[in-house]
């Protein structure tokens, strides 16, 4: 084992370069696969920086040695970067990236070539690739030890457990081994890593029991698929949080549920929402976000989307003042319109579900997840009042307040008070009503309804968002007809 303790100093040209591998040493303690090929490296690192004070004590710090010096705590940022992401990742991620894995220590070892040849070819010894073999084989003697030492395939799964960064279910766990192992084929020269996975995820399989149905089609993603940090979300609302973060190389977001909903979601629940993700999964409009997929088998379940950079609409027309509200009314309404037309309520239309793609139109996101995550926690200890809450009653239908499941038709009631807000500069509806208790008997009881935005000057506009609030649901257009009302060519 390294020695920690190793700390001597060194000419301060060096300290930064000290201070580097001191910390890819105490992230070390936290790796708990392909340690000896890391504690490989970490020693070279070790030598050099020892073999490298004692050249530049004797000399000047030229600019060639500063170069130099440069040049290694950029390779040591590698050797960290390599031993971090390993820590921070787990066993699993490192074994379904071991050929990743190998390529970037490869790099790392062929860096501290080049400092050698560049500076002390005669001193500084670096691992052979025999060296760099029989530690890799000796990491992968782990994995047999693994199975030896777990007599089934509960013991099996809560060893993997122990072994893994951050906590993953059971079935989070092996939903990930069977997409990767689905996506990953078992070929002739398999690696041993591969061997082990797909061993592993057969062994799960009969322990839950699960057939290959919805659960691993292409739009359930795992968990170890995705990065994202969990402490930096870009957006929250009544259905979860919104991260950026990365995918299959792509950036995207992701709405990570809230942990209660995450915790009442039963195995029939889950898969039964999965077959509903397949619809979203398949859907095609421009003005509707694509989905990419989803865990729900994760602690915390979460959905994957299309990312948009210029957020939502409301922050959009708060950067670009000018912009064509008109026309983003009716990108709005057609992609509801197309939501209806596949049977698909949204629930919870307002300007934060409402994003602005690369083109500068709009995005409707979140469709249907509230109504789904309402039927779930009606059927649990949730109340309906603790699940109004938790949405935006202000954009509700008078008859949804009262109780009522959305429709189609409260979506158009959410659509019109949406549009005024986007003509009123942003400001939420109804925001003088401090309690639902007082929007209630406002907006239900008096039929109360807020004034003409300034900005809006097109009479006919104002008209239809009159119609879309009506009180009565029969009284209010569909989707299809605001959209036909708003497009340029229906005033000619």
């Amino acid at each position: 084992m390294i020695d920690l303790a190793v700390e001597s100093e060194v000419p301060r040209i060096l300290r930064d370069a000290r201070s580097i591998w001191l910390s890819a040493l105490r992230l070390y303690g936290s790796v708990k696969c392909r340690r000896r090929e890391l504690e490989m490296l970490l020693a070279c690192c070790l030598g050099v920086l020892q073999q490298l004070a004692e050249y530049v004590d004797e000399r000047p710090a030229t600019d060639d040695v500063k170069s130099t010096v440069a040049h290694i705590q950029d390779v040591f940022g590698s050797v960290k970067g390599l031993v971090a992401t390993v820590g921070e990742k787990g066993f699993l991620w490192s074994l379904m990236n071991a050929a990743k894995f190998d390529y970037e220590y490869d790099e790392c070892v062929q860096d501290m070539s080049g400092i050698r040849d560049m500076l002390l070819p005669n001193i500084i010894t670096l691992p052979t690739p025999e060296e760099v073999r029989l530690a890799r084989e000796e990491d992968r003697k782990d994995l047999a030890q693994i199975f030896e030492s777990s007599k089934n395939g509960n013991e099996l799964l809560v060893t993997i457990q122990k072994r893994e960064s951050t906590h993953r279910t059971g079935e989070e766990i092996f939903v990930a081994l069977r997409k990767y192992a689905q996506d990953h084929p078992l070929k002739s020269n398999a690696r041993v890593e591969d061997i082990f996975l797909h061993k592993v995820s057969e062994i799960l399989r009969k322990l839950y029991d699960v057939k290959d149905d919805v659960a691993f089609k292409r739009f359930v993603i795992s968990s170890l698929e995705v990065d994202f940090d969990v402490n930096n979300p870009i957006g929250r609302g009544a259905s979860g949080k919104v991260y950026k973060g990365a995918w299959n190389g792509t950036t995207v977001a992701i709405k990570r549920m809230h942990s209660d909903d995450g915790r009442m979601l039963s195995r029939e629940q889950r898969q039964a929402f999965y077959h509903e993700l397949r619809t979203w999964s398949e859907l095609r409009h421009p003005n509707v976000l694509p989905f990419y997929g989803a865990c729900l088998e994760a602690e915390i379940p979460f959905l994957l989307m299309k990312h948009c950079r210029f957020g939502t609409v409301n922050s959009y027309l708060e950067q670009y003042p000018d912009a064509d509200r008109i026309k983003l009314s009716r990108s709005i309404a057609a992609g509801l319109s197309y939501l209806h037309s596949q049977k698909i309520v949204h629930a919870d239309i307002k300007g934060a579900n409402v994003l602005i793609g690369d083109d500068h139109d709009a995005l409707l996101s979140d469709f249907g997840l509230a109504l789904r995550l309402h039927d779930y926690r009606s059927q649990t200890s949730f109340s309906t009042e603790m699940d109004r809450r938790r949405g935006t009653l202000v954009y509700m239908a008078p008859e949804v307040l009262e109780g009522g499941r959305p429709d189609e038709a409260s979506d158009v009631y959410s659509l019109g008070l949406t549009v005024w807000q986007m003509f009123s500069d942003g400001r939420v509806p109804y925001a003088n009503f401090l309690s639902s208790n007082i929007l209630m008997e406002r907006v239900v009881d008096e039929g109360y309804r807020e004034n003409r935005p300034r900005r809006m000057t097109q009479d006919h506009v104002w008209a239809l968002l009159q119609k879309c609030w009506a009180t009565r649901p029969d009284d209010r257009p569909t989707a299809k007809d605001v959209s036909r009302a708003l497009t340029p060519s229906s005033r000619t």
